[in-house]
């Protein structure tokens, strides 16, 4: 409708111009005749002016005037038509990537629901195991079993919360927690392969925190947990420190590495899904590139922000806020 409407009113202008311009021709021609008509009375030289001959000179140029405005309005239709035409197109183009895009969806949901009922067995029988072999050389394989299959069900529920926020259901359940028990149980979960790889974790907390605070604990555990797990896994000597501190009405979270670092050109793109700085297939550290995209998304629900700051070979800074509600305010830590 804008098309049609843009194009009627250049036609339009078109035509007023072109019957403006022979209106003032005309009356020019009228002028001129009457002014050289006058011109040869006043000298005494009465002669027959050639009217016809200026007559057709006029009718020639309206005539041309016309051609030219109904030529300009033939273009202006066929090219409002050709507009048309590529909309129409980019609307059905549009509409069934939308369609595809619901329809891959769906069908990721579907499966990753399908998913959790096999991999619940499959983790309820590997700790059946682990406690029957306990004391055994076997049981490492029955642990082997069930960090295998708490993985996958971590990277079925990171597809399904993905999908959840993509289609705007994800919602944020707010309740009281205590901060510091809260952050110890979240680090201590992450101890056992920081000293694996020999390298120290640190929990600091600042003064002046609220000792309980309103926050949905599932989505800031996750967030936690999946930037503590990639500075463990990228951090080959030093340590991993995780600091809170309070600023402008919002509590502030930082996971400090020793790390490889990030490239500058990298420091966007990876809270985009499925996309890791060494994408090869023999990169040196597995994964989905789903967890920074979670996180992000995660954050950005419970109405906080999350960024990077890193350098090649001197480590990286995640940081990501989250508001302080009014209910966790009133006990300070000392």
């Amino acid at each position: 409708m804008a098309i049609f409407l843009f194009a009627g009113a250049l036609i339009a202008c078109i035509w007023v111009v072109t019957l403006y311009d022979g209106a003032e021709r005309e009356s020019g021609q009228r002028a001129f005749i009457l002014d050289a008509q006058a011109d040869l009375l006043y000298a005494d030289q009465i002669t027959m002016l050639d009217a016809p001959l200026g007559a057709g000179h006029a009718q020639m140029h309206k005539r041309r005037a016309y051609a030219l405005a109904m030529f300009a309005t033939v273009v202006v239709l066929m090219l409002a038509m050709f507009i048309l035409f590529l909309a129409n197109g980019l609307i059905k183009t549009r509409r069934a990537a939308a369609f595809s895009n619901q329809a891959k969806s769906q069908f990721l949901a579907n499966v990753s629901h399908e998913l959790r009922t096999p991999l619940n067995g499959i983790l309820g029988y590997a700790e059946l195991l682990r406690e029957d072999l306990a004391g055994t050389d076997a049981w490492h394989f029955a642990q082997a079993i069930h960090d295998s299959g708490t993985h996958l069900l971590l990277l079925v529920n990171s597809v399904l919360d993905l999908e959840r926020i993509a289609a705007g259901k994800m919602e944020v359940f707010l309740a009281v927690e205590n901060l510091r028990d809260l952050m110890q149980q979240i680090v201590a979960g992450h101890a056992s392969t920081a000293m694996r790889k020999k390298i120290g974790l640190r929990l600091a907390l600042n003064p002046g925190l609220p000792v309980e605070i309103a926050c949905d604990r599932s989505k800031l555990v996750r967030v936690l947990n999946n930037l503590i797990h990639n500075a463990v896994k990228y951090t080959n000597q030093g340590a991993v420190t995780v600091r809170i501190f309070h600023g402008n009405g919002s509590l502030i979270f930082k996971v400090i590495d020793t790390g490889e670092g990030i490239p500058a050109s990298f420091r966007d793109a990876i809270f985009e899904k499925f996309t890791q700085v060494d994408g090869s297939d023999l990169r040196a550290q597995a994964g989905s590139g789903m967890g920074l995209a979670l996180a992000k998304e995660l954050v950005k629900c419970m109405g906080g922000a999350i960024g990077v700051q890193s350098r090649l070979e001197r480590g990286s800074i995640f940081t990501f806020t989250l508001p302080v509600s009014k209910a966790g305010t009133d006990k300070k830590v000392r």
